[in-house]
Order: structure tokens, then C-alpha cells, then sequence
């Protein structure tokens, strides 16, 4: 397997030393650059061309916007990834991260011993969709890019509801709906099938999966009560109840992407 080139920029030292550490440890992996500020890290990713780039939010001298700003004007192959850690979970900030071109947001703090696993699979999965055959491409600052990805897509979508990004249950919804796209019957055995899948893959259990997934939902219908978005879900819920149960929620997700894919010619 021909090893995947890693850029970290990060102006903590200890999470970009520890981070670093990991990834020299995975011999599918090289770092070619660990900087901490935005300038320097443009500058590698000029001369190194790297597959996949993790860099912060709150980088000094190019921040994570301009530095974004930057790689896109020198222009991103379909085969790049960008991943941005923030501490900060504003949906605002998160969506336009988004727009702009990144493929995944990981909040900090994150669990640095499991990022080789997560980026390579990143890198895997994605790439995998991108070069589906029905894969449609979009123009975005004068540069061909995949644009409507699968995790993006829900991902909007949950920010439109009002999911919290911060919560443990927006990134096990995200998983649920892929699981579901992948095979509709586990939706039919939600706590003995689904669950259980969604844990492995987050290193967790199927009971602290359902309930963050539960209080997740509790969390959007709480802080926002007007959201248009909520009456949405009206006509699936169960009689009496003010908010949809996990499975409720989960079906209606899976549908409104199913229904986006369409419209887009995806395959989903």
C-alpha cells in the first residue's frame, strides 16, 4: 500500500507532538511537515502536495479560513483531504467550514491515539464515493471539486434541525443514516443490529450510543422549539409525543438524503 503524505498544523505543541507521535507509528503513514501556524503549513502543502491535511481553526499568521482560502486558490485534487480540529461548535462556523472545502470537522479535544485509523479510513471512504461513476461535480472557486459528499450532506442536514456538532450523538447520527443507506433493514432491528455497528465503529456500546443519539435530538427540539425544520417530523411521530424517537429520527434523515441523492443523481 503506497503510504498516504500527512500535513498537521497545530499551535498547540503538546496535541501537535503527541499527534505527530501517533501518526510515525502507522507504516502506511508519512508526516511530511508538523507546523504551527498557517503560512508555513501553505507553503509544505505547495511543495509536498500532500493526500491528507489536518489543520486548526485557530491557526496564527494564516488562520484555518485563510489557510483554506490558499490551498483552494493553488487548487485541491479530488484525492485531498482536509480535515479541521476546532475547539469551537458553532453550526455556523462548521457549515462554512464546509463550503469552503473541508471534508471532515473534529472536535477538540480528540482521542489522538485513534487519528491514523481515522484518517485512513477518511481518506478510503471517501475517495470510494468521489469516484463513483454517479458522482456529481461541481464548480467552486474556479476549481473542480466533489462537492456533495455523503457525511456533508447529513451533515447539513442535522445542522439545519439544529443537532449541536459538539454532542457525541451528531457524529453517531451521521453513522446511523450511512448505515441505513447501506441496508434499510437495519432499521428494523435498531438495538440488536444498528446500535451495535454504529459502537464498533466509534469504539463505544450500544447503550451509550442510544442515549446519545436520544439526547442529541432532545437537545435541537429544547433549544430551538420554532425551528421550521421540526414540523417536518410531525407526521412520523408517534401519537402524544413532542419530539421523534431515535428511529423516527434516523428513518426521516436516511429518507431526506435518499430523496437529495436523487434529485442529484447520487448514488446513496
Amino acid at each position: 500500500m503506497k503510504k498516504l503524505k500527512v500535513l498537521v498544523a497545530d499551535n498547540q505543541v503538546v496535541v501537535r507532538q503527541q499527534l505527530l507521535q501517533e501518526l510515525r507509528k502507522d507504516n502506511y503513514i508519512e508526516v511530511v511537515g508538523a507546523v504551527d501556524n498557517g503560512k508555513e503549513a501553505y507553503e509544505i502543502f505547495e511543495r509536498e502536495n500532500p493526500n491528507i491535511v489536518i489543520f486548526d481553526l485557530l491557526l496564527p499568521i494564516y488562520d484555518g479560513y485563510a489557510l483554506l482560502d490558499k490551498m483552494n486558490q493553488y487548487g485541491v485534487n479530488g484525492e485531498q483531504k482536509l480535515v479541521m480540529t476546532t475547539p469551537l461548535t458553532n453550526n455556523l462556523l462548521v457549515s462554512e467550514a464546509f463550503n469552503q472545502g473541508v471534508d471532515y470537522v473534529l472536535t477538540k479535544p480528540y482521542d489522538v491515539g485513534s487519528m491514523s485509523l481515522k484518517i485512513r479510513t477518511l481518506y478510503d471512504r471517501m475517495n470510494k464515493v468521489e469516484n463513483s461513476d454517479n458522482m456529481k461535480k461541481v464548480r467552486f472557486n474556479n476549481i473542480d471539486r466533489t462537492y456533495q459528499k455523503l457525511d456533508e450532506m447529513i451533515a447539513r442536514r442535522l445542522n439545519e434541525i439544529g443537532i449541536p456538532v459538539r454532542l457525541k450523538g451528531y457524529r453517531y447520527i451521521i453513522t446511523a443514516v450511512e448505515e441505513v443507506l447501506g441496508n434499510d433493514g437495519k432499521l428494523d432491528a435498531v438495538t440488536k443490529v444498528l446500535y451495535p455497528d454504529i459502537a464498533r465503529k466509534h469504539d463505544s456500546t450500544a447503550q451509550r450510543v442510544e442515549k446519545a443519539i436520544r439526547h442529541a435530538i432532545e437537545v435541537a427540539w429544547i433549544i430551538d422549539e420554532e425551528n421550521p425544520t421540526h414540523k417536518e417530523f410531525k407526521y412520523i411521530m408517534s401519537t402524544g409525543k413532542d419530539r421523534p424517537t431515535n428511529s423516527e429520527f434516523i428513518a426521516k434523515i436516511t429518507q431526506d438524503i435518499r430523496l437529495k441523492c436523487y434529485k442529484q443523481t447520487l448514488a446513496c
